[in-house]
């Protein structure tokens, strides 16, 4: 699926929030579509994100990976839905730990600010799972000079054996058509129940 060139003017986002022509797309790395059309609509996020599979001659060729409707950004650290499940599933493989269901939601109720990792499964993480993804988190440039500066906390992390239901706090109904977030950003409030 070549980019269609000659149709719009193409500009991508990279995991780490840059932004990036056709021509400056790796093999192998997601970004986020931004999309100037030839009738005038200017620099338009679709929110579409595209893997980047190789080229056709010159012209990158991109397979559509999903949409990137989850985005937290409590001091510019910027952590994208994507990201975070990668993360995840990183530190779940490295130490062969699978939760029943996980949500990293902000924890701003003090100065500096957290995210809060919520568990639940039948066995508490590994002791070593907090480090892990504080290391990998911090890969991510904008999320790691938060550290750095103080702004942010290391995660916490909150295990409970229990499942959890995830309630919209403006609804109060059960998020259960979708496929559930891994991140809630600060505006969706989730809240965290113990199951039934």
């Amino acid at each position: 699926h070549p980019l269609a060139i000659n149709a719009h003017f193409f500009e991508f986002i990279d995991e780490m929030g840059e932004p990036r022509l056709c021509d400056e797309l790796i093999k192998g790395q997601i970004y986020e579509t931004v999309l100037t059309t030839a009738g005038g609509l200017y620099r338009y996020r679709t929110g579409d994100r595209v893997l980047v599979t190789g080229k056709a001659q010159a012209t990158p060729t991109l397979r559509f990976v999903g949409r990137d409707s989850t985005t937290s950004d409590l001091c510019g650290e910027k952590l994208h839905e994507s990201h975070v499940s990668d993360c995840l599933t990183r530190v779940f493989n490295e130490t062969n730990y699978l939760p029943s269901d996980q949500l990293l939601m902000p924890k701003d109720d003090h100065t500096p600010t957290r995210y809060l990792l919520v568990l639940s499964g039948p066995t508490p993480p590994p002791s070593v799972f907090e480090a892990l993804l504080e290391a990998v988190l911090c890969e991510n440039p904008h999320y790691a000079l938060a550290r750095k500066l103080g702004q942010l906390e290391p995660v916490e992390m909150v295990w409970q054996s229990m499942p959890f239901r995830r309630l919209d706090s403006n609804e109060h109904t059960p998020l259960g058509a979708a496929k559930p977030s891994v991140i809630a950003s600060r505006a969706e409030r989730f809240e965290i129940f113990s199951g039934e």
